[in-house]
């Protein structure tokens, strides 16, 4: 098949590379590359937002994929193989088709969400692998007005302490300015995001995990909590679009930082206390009134 720019580039990279991740998403791909199926050390592919009706079954012939993302496709057919990130309307058409221990990443979207939350309660349950789970907007724009979770989901939220294994959870676009309570017995987080809940505070008990990514954009938050200083694992924060007008005085002590995001923040001072984080490697500071920058 005849292959964009794009999609030739970013295949030779990983090949040249030996990368373990390859991003094609929204390339209007009607089939997986043949060239795909020759890159032996991947280990994630994210084909989201194409219009593919089929996965060959001998993709899972590399030898080290673990994780296929297959966000908003055409599907027809589905393997029963391991490592699947499907989106709710996928899960649904497939369900019976699929071993719960091969759904490896699951995100349910505003609809599915609000009209079968009994359905996903229950669900989610028997997904004993499920790794990553998305509920909400995947694609947010900044802006934007969210739904209030109503009882169904609400029973999805609920039903999250039984989720033992999950290490990444996005909750995103809804109006919930509270973190539900839910969350605290997710030990095994890795990954948090939380953007645009409305969220006016972040609980202590978040500093507990062992977490190395924390997201949550587009909230009212104007501080974190001191807690933060014992998230001693984390590379990545993003705080951006939140009214926090100075950078919390915590994130100077998180030094395992390598990524930071206070865009639009309403900043008008960068401490000198910013050179402390010796690790970062990207700082998103646009948008910001900053007068003072650090010496």
């Amino acid at each position: 098949m005849a292959l964009s720019d794009s999609v030739d580039r970013r295949i030779l990279e990983v090949r040249e590379t030996r990368a373990k991740t390859l991003y094609l998403t929204w390339k209007n791909l009607t089939a997986i590359p043949d060239e795909v199926f020759t890159l032996s050390s991947l280990e994630e592919l994210d084909l989201s937002r194409n219009s593919l009706k089929t996965v060959p079954e001998k993709l899972w012939d590399l030898p080290h994929l673990r994780r296929v993302v297959l966000f908003e496709n055409l599907l027809e057919s589905l393997p029963n193989r391991p490592g699947l990130v499907i989106d709710g309307a996928t899960y649904v058409r497939f369900r019976d088709q699929l071993y719960p221990n091969n759904i490896a990443g699951l995100w349910i979207d505003a609809h599915w969400a609000g009209n079968r939350g009994e359905f996903w309660g229950a669900e989610l349950k028997t997904l004993k692998n499920l790794r990553e789970l998305t509920i909400g907007n995947w694609w947010l724009g900044i802006g934007g007005n969210h739904p209030a979770p109503g009882p169904e989901v609400r029973q999805i939220l609920d039903s999250l302490a039984s989720l033992t294994v999950l290490e990444t959870l996005s909750l995103r676009g809804w109006d919930l300015p509270v973190v539900p309570e839910a969350l605290q017995t997710l030990q095994g987080l890795k990954s948090l995001d939380l953007s645009s809940l409305g969220l006016k505070s972040i609980p202590d008990w978040i500093g507990h995990f062992e977490l190395e990514i924390f997201m949550a954009l587009e909230n009212k938050l104007t501080a974190v909590p001191g807690t933060f200083r014992d998230l001693k694992y984390l590379k990545t924060l993003n705080l951006s679009f939140n009214p926090l007008r100075m950078v919390p005085r915590v994130v100077f002590d998180l030094v395992t930082l390598e990524n930071l995001g206070l865009r639009e923040c309403g900043l008008r001072e960068i401490p000198a206390d910013i050179l402390r984080l010796t690790r970062l490697k990207d700082l998103d500071l646009t948008t910001n009134p900053v007068e003072s920058p650090p010496a």
